[in-house]
């Protein structure tokens, strides 16, 4: 196990957790989706903000939990 690895990928899931959760509940409070809606449009920029902002971190997260608790060292 390497935890600095393993922290750092909890560290994402729950920060894409986070995302998930203020996205469902209150997304007027992301000024970065109000911006892209703006620069994008309403569908693009809020597909980006999802991607970007919570299904990337999910993933790596996920990946870099996996990879700590299997001995891969990140740094």
């Amino acid at each position: 196990m390497n935890p600095t690895t393993t922290i750092i990928g909890a560290a994402a899931l729950l920060y894409g957790f986070y995302s998930l959760y203020v996205r469902v509940k209150n997304p007027s409070r992301f000024a970065k989706l109000e911006s892209m809606k703006n620069f994008c449009g309403e569908r693009l920029g809020s597909t980006i903000h999802l991607i970007s902002y919570t299904l990337l971190p999910l993933v790596v997260g996920a990946a870099l939990l996996l990879a700590g608790l299997r001995g891969v060292n990140l740094f």
